[in-house]
């Protein structure tokens, strides 16, 4: 009987909620956008200095985004920084910063009641948006918030409409709600980028890749380049082009030496990790992976902690240390069922499947394929993953009508995802299940589809 290859699934890191605020074909060539920017000076050495702006001239774009980033990644006296902003006039922008000091402190129902009172004030700005679903998520308030979807005006209501179809894993309902906000803004930077993230949940890395470009093309601030960098790495590496990928995490480390933002570099970190990883450097990623460990340490950013456990899972399964991978994945798992983050969740139990199956534990293998498939949404890439698993184990259980049904529903799902990988894996799970369904002529057709498909990679 022939089984099908054991795979591991990556969770490579994205900014899936873009904290910072912004008033503002794939190319054919291998030819490299490079935006030109302006300096940003650092405030974490003159925190003073920006504080007496804020005093003297109110929130600016520059000022909030400074303020952001130094509330998230320096250390500071938390009871100062209230007491200096509760002195401030009422604004969106003051309850904002005041609910990054609260998630920094993982108070979450405290953060998410200040924000959501807060949207009487009506928030000019995206990132008020992207914290308040975030805690609403975390805190199981949702079906709270949701009471607000389609009621506030203009390109903030659909951005809050696009971020709440999201958590519902309705990728393409959101997809429609941040394409009627371009239609009317197509030069905003928050847009593109979360157009651009929407699209790679919807395995369309092609059109994500378009948007990013674009959003690159039009921005000259450091901050926004960064994250769409990290997003545009993430696509090249789901493409399968690891230099490309690499090259731009390498250019983001470099900015945030400059920038000091320690969030931004813990995620290049992960990237870049994973990378090496895949290159069979499993010291170097592992040492990437703990440094950004650290950094979540030191920022008590819970995010950053699940995605460098989940990655440490990984490596260990490439190397075949399975316990230290399955103790991983169960770190990881505990961090993201705190932010209530089902995406990554679904990744993280067909990764746990995976592990389960080299031991033979069929039925638990089973059951964390299913809650995967089950918490995937419409994110295509991470249905796939656990469909293939499910067929997997229904295969190794001699239940082959069932597998040909969850193959099948993978090989669908996989038509508009333009990855060898994906495919490949497919092909030799049907290649093998008609081999043991006695069909050697079928067998046949998808392993030369699998050669013929890792032919064209070497090439």
């Amino acid at each position: 009987m022939i089984y099908t290859v054991i795979g591991i699934q990556r969770i490579l890191l994205i900014c899936a909620v873009f904290t910072f605020l912004f008033f503002t074909d794939r190319e054919k060539s291998k030819q490299e956008i490079t935006p030109q920017v302006n300096s940003i000076r650092s405030e974490f050495d003159n925190i003073d200095s920006l504080r007496n702006s804020v005093k003297k001239n109110g929130f600016t774009s520059y000022d909030l985004n400074a303020y952001g980033i130094f509330l998230l990644s320096a250390d500071y006296n938390a009871a100062a920084e209230k007491s200096f902003l509760k002195d401030l006039q009422e604004s969106a922008e003051k309850n904002y910063l005041l609910a990054l000091i609260l998630k920094r402190q993982s108070n979450y129902n405290e953060m998410y009641s200040l924000l959501e009172r807060s949207l009487s004030l009506k928030p000019q700005f995206y990132s008020f948006y992207d914290e308040l679903v975030n805690s609403a998520l975390i805190t199981n308030k949702i079906s709270d918030l949701k009471k607000y979807h389609g009621k506030i005006p203009g390109k903030y209501g659909y951005y809050l409409n696009s971020l709440l179809n999201s958590t519902d894993g309705k990728f393409e309902a959101a997809e429609n709600e941040i394409k009627k906000a371009i239609e009317n803004y197509p030069d905003e930077f928050e847009l593109l980028y979360k157009q651009a993230e929407i699209l790679r949940n919807l395995g369309n890395y092609e059109k994500a890749l378009e948007s990013i470009n674009k959003l690159l093309i039009k921005t000259k601030q450091e901050i926004p380049v960064n994250s769409a960098l990290i997003l545009k790495a993430s696509l090249y590496y789901l493409s399968d082009e690891l230099n490309e990928s690499k090259k731009i995490l390498l250019e983001v480390i470099g900015n945030q030496k400059k920038l000091q933002d320690k969030l931004l570099f813990a995620k290049a970190f992960v990237n870049l990790g994973i990378i090496e990883d895949d290159e069979g450097n499993f010291e170097t990623a592992r040492k990437y992976f703990n440094k950004a460990l650290k950094i979540s340490d030191e920022i008590n950013n819970p995010e950053i902690k699940a995605l460098a456990y989940s990655e440490l899972g990984v490596s260990y399964s490439y190397t075949g240390e399975l316990i230290d991978a399955k103790n991983s994945y169960k770190k990881s798992i505990e961090y993201f069922e705190s932010l209530n983050n089902k995406v990554r969740l679904s990744y993280l139990y067909s990764n746990l499947g995976r592990i389960y199956q080299n031991y033979y534990s069929f039925t638990e293998a089973f059951d964390a394929f299913k809650n995967g498939e089950k918490l995937a949404g419409e994110n295509r890439s991470a249905k796939i993953q656990n469909l293939i698993g499910l067929a997997d184990i229904s295969m190794n259980l001699s239940n082959y009508a069932q597998a040909l049904e969850y193959y099948n529903k993978a090989n669908k799902l996989s038509t508009g995802i333009k990855t060898i990988s994906t495919k490949t894996e497919i092909d030799y799970g049907l290649g093998s299940l008609n081999y043991n369904l006695n069909r050697p002529s079928n067998a046949l057709n998808y392993f030369y589809k699998v050669e013929k498909e890792y032919s064209k990679q070497e090439d």
